[in-house]
């Protein structure tokens, strides 16, 4: 599952190593739908050959973690992500109930200061960067503003009967190193660690697979 406001082009450089990967689109999601409720339904969308691993990267890793309670995979694989919405340091929930405007301000920032958006991406490469945001222009305004609101209303995923294996950046601005409790923590990524420092996340995927 890519991030928000990312599509199956983030996986791009995971491709050549992983073949069998697939990164379903996004379903529409309903009115004040919550996080959990929205992966279950995406969960029944799915038709999988098993065995399989379920994974995602910021966003996507926590639609992952609710869908595997479903999905039953072998292991899940965490990019950039959290177990619970107070490890994004942009979280408030009070803050979020009496400013319901809140998750349409994020959007709008993140489409309208670029400068902003890619120091809190940590993508420094042009070919990512244009590709970033080809694929943040192709994602509906009511698609991030829910996404923003369904994160802010969490409940979190601690416990998951499968094992989680988590990778992180240690300059991810996102969501901070010291916040979260990654497996393995890469030493110059950012946020977006699987398309900057994609040799790197396959080999520690790939032996993670390997190893189960």
């Amino acid at each position: 599952m890519p991030g928000l406001g990312s599509d199956e082009r983030l996986f791009d450089a995971q491709r050549p190593v992983f073949p069998n990967l697939i990164v379903p689109p996004w379903i529409t999601p309903k009115t004040n739908e919550s996080l959990r409720a929205y992966a279950r339904r995406f969960a029944q969308t799915l038709k999988i050959k098993r065995p399989f691993y379920l994974g995602g990267a910021s966003f996507g890793g926590m639609v992952a973690l609710e869908m595997a309670k479903y999905l039953k995979p072998k292991g899940v694989i965490l990019i950039g992500s959290a177990r619970n919405a107070k490890m994004v340091p942009f979280y408030d929930r009070k803050l979020a109930k009496t400013f319901p405007f809140l998750p349409s301000l994020i959007v709008s920032i993140s489409r309208n200061f670029p400068l902003i958006r890619m120091a809190l991406f940590g993508i420094t490469k042009k070919q990512h960067r244009e590709m970033f945001n080809n694929m943040l222009l192709k994602t509906s305004n009511r698609f991030l503003s829910w996404g923003i609101q369904a994160i802010f209303a969490w409940e979190g995923c601690e416990a998951v009967k499968t094992k989680v294996f988590h990778v992180h950046g240690k300059k991810d601005a996102l969501i901070p190193i010291k916040k979260v409790s990654p497996d393995v923590v890469v030493k110059d990524g950012g946020h977006l660690v699987n398309l900057t420092h994609a040799d790197q996340i396959n080999k520690l995927i790939k032996v993670f697979i390997e190893g189960e």
